[in-house]
């Protein structure tokens, strides 16, 4: 996603084409961290929708389940199956946070959560997928967004520039609802122990909905964003008409 530049935020709650201007990059970034206009209904949090999972192909196995322990982020988290999914995982629940729905699941994380620092995810495909819908939310619009940064973003260009101009404006928490975009479906584009990429889809508070590449890095024993080196967390974010390709993914 976008938090300014070119094409919008990923969480901006206006979908618009791909190709506009660098020239809006500090305007946009001042609507997406100030905006507090109106009054959206927010809906209240609640569990996921009541998809089922449905079984991966046969060659497709789960492995074995484990467990890990890094000493330098201090997780310990079941890994589970290395399937990636393609539908709706069980076991979901979706809270709030900065009128955002986020996801939590009780075995694959955030099983530390400390502020706006969510943490600790399995070494498995839906520990990227939370991981990657987590912090890719978070970065933007946590009061205490420093500390995600250190923590939950790889160090480079694009979390330097991120800082630099996020640095400029303030955010104390309580946005108003309907100021973020709210997920909507996934679907991975690659996945391995070291990275994953995952296509986010999310809609705006009129249903119109928009997509990009998100990507995720196990590094120091957690899943990390990967930051593109403008800022943002998608190289593009394009309008699509549907859901069709992509698994549900949303607690609003």
């Amino acid at each position: 996603m976008r938090p300014y530049g070119g094409r919008r935020a990923f969480w901006d709650r206006r979908t618009v084409p791909a190709g506009i201007v660098l020239a809006v990059v500090v305007g946009l970034l001042l609507w997406l961290l100030a905006t507090r206009g109106g009054s959206p209904h927010v809906a209240s949090p609640h569990t996921t929708p009541t998809s089922s999972v449905v079984k991966h192909r046969a060659s497709a196995k789960p492995k074995q389940v484990k467990h890990t322990v890094s000493s330098a982020s201090g997780c310990h988290v079941a890994t589970g199956s290395q399937a990636v999914p393609q539908y709706t995982p069980q076991g979901i629940t979706w809270q709030l946070y900065q009128t955002v729905a986020l996801p939590y699941s009780k075995t694959a994380g955030p099983v530390v959560v400390n502020g706006g620092v969510a943490r600790c995810y399995a070494h498995d495909p839906l520990g990227a997928l939370l991981a990657a819908s987590q912090i890719s939310a978070r970065y933007l619009v946590a009061p205490d967004w420093k500390q995600v940064l250190r923590l939950q973003v790889m160090p480079g260009k694009g979390r330097e520039a991120y800082a630099k101009l996020r640095a400029q404006y303030g955010n104390t928490g309580g946005n108003q609802g309907g100021s973020y975009n709210q997920l909507a479906g996934f679907k991975f584009v690659t996945y391995s122990p070291a990275i994953a990429v995952i296509e986010m889809a999310s809609k705006n508070g009129q249903g119109a909905l928009q997509a990009g590449p998100v990507t995720v890095v196990w590094s120091g024993g957690d899943w990390k964003l990967q930051l593109q080196p403008d800022g943002s967390s998608s190289p593009q974010q394009l309008p699509i008409s549907s859901l069709v390709g992509f698994a549900a993914w949303g607690g609003v």
